[in-house]
């Protein structure tokens, strides 16, 4: 009798695990299929640039993540790490270097000068204001900002991401203008670029201070 009950419980043991085994089968081969369908979700937090890893629903396996989703998580982490270097190298607030960074990402101007220029330009303060009236952290004509958008005012200026916003696409044109010559560019946004297209006419170099004092370590 005893050795028939427990001929009984070693069969009813092996026949759940067999059962166990062909689940845990199962739910490997979901997790395959599911995981060919790139899961992507935006962090509220941490902006569009960031994804982070969300349950994949009846996979049987909790979390799932895209190539396309771990490389803007790799991106996210080099621009964190970038910031945090230019904060401290030129002690200025992370909302600055932070609109200093994307706007300048935004028109392809080389991080280390958009930053060298920004410091030349308003050391920067956002509030900033020359003798000639230009204004914020690039110093801009309101003239000249008024080309890129029509409606901007005084006090758009000395909005951060306005004002880089609009310097950096002014910069990016004179670089386009100039063929790529950044020493030239830099000399016309601080001179107008009517002054530098008729000393390059007449045969002369119009590299001067201003543009070897922002380059002194923008390229290296």
């Amino acid at each position: 009798m005893i050795r028939r009950s427990l001929t009984r419980a070693l069969v009813v043991m092996f026949g759940a695990s067999v059962v166990l085994v062909l689940q845990l089968m199962a739910n490997a081969a979901t997790v395959q299929a599911n995981s060919i369908t790139p899961v992507v979700a935006v962090s509220p937090v941490m902006g569009p640039s960031a994804t982070v890893i969300q349950p994949v629903a009846d996979s049987g396996y909790p979390y799932a993540v895209s190539t396309q989703g771990m490389k803007a998580m790799t991106q996210s982490d080099d621009r964190l790490r970038t910031l945090m270097s230019y904060t401290r190298r030129y002690r200025v607030s992370s909302t600055i270097a932070g609109a200093i960074y994307d706007n300048a990402v935004a028109f392809k101007i080389p991080i280390e000068l958009a930053f060298r220029l920004v410091r030349v330009e308003s050391v920067f303060d956002p509030e900033a204001v020359s003798a000639s009236n230009a204004m914020g952290l690039t110093q801009l004509m309101l003239s000249t900002a008024r080309n890129y958008d029509p409606t901007v005012t005084p006090e758009d200026l000395f909005d951060p991401d306005t004002n880089l916003r609009i310097g950096f696409h002014y910069l990016r044109d004179l670089i386009r203008h100039f063929h790529g010559d950044i020493s030239l560019a830099l000399e016309a946004y601080n001179r107008g670029e009517d002054k530098i297209d008729a000393v390059t006419l007449r045969g002369d170099d119009a590299r001067g201070v201003y543009s070897r004092t922002v380059l002194a370590a923008a390229l290296k």
